[in-house]
C-alpha cells in the first residue's frame, strides 16, 4: 500500500460509518442493516428502501436552525478526522 494509503482507507471506512449511522436513524433501521452501493444507502432486504448519498447530505444540511441529524443520533459520529 502506498505511503498515505492506510489512512485513506481509515477514512473511507469513518465516513461508511457515518452514513450508515446517518441512513439508519433516517429510514428508522439499524446501522448493521445498511448497505452502501452505487452512491446509495439502502436497508438490506429492502431496496425500495434506501436513499441516495446526495439525499443524505441534503438532509443533513436542511437541518438549517434545528439541530442537525448528526447531534440527535444515539452514537457519537462527530468529524471523519480528529
Amino acid at each position: 500500500m502506498p505511503i498515505g494509503g492506510s489512512a485513506t482507507l481509515l477514512a473511507a471506512r469513518a465516513l461508511g460509518e457515518k452514513i450508515r449511522t446517518i441512513a439508519a436513524a433516517m429510514l428508522e433501521a439499524h446501522a448493521a442493516d445498511i448497505e452502501l452501493a452505487d452512491g446509495r444507502a439502502i436497508v438490506r432486504g429492502s431496496p425500495e428502501r434506501g436513499l441516495s448519498f446526495g439525499d443524505l447530505a441534503r438532509a443533513e444540511e436542511a437541518a438549517e436552525g434545528r439541530e442537525r441529524m448528526v447531534a440527535r443520533l444515539p452514537l457519537p459520529v462527530g468529524p471523519i478526522l480528529a
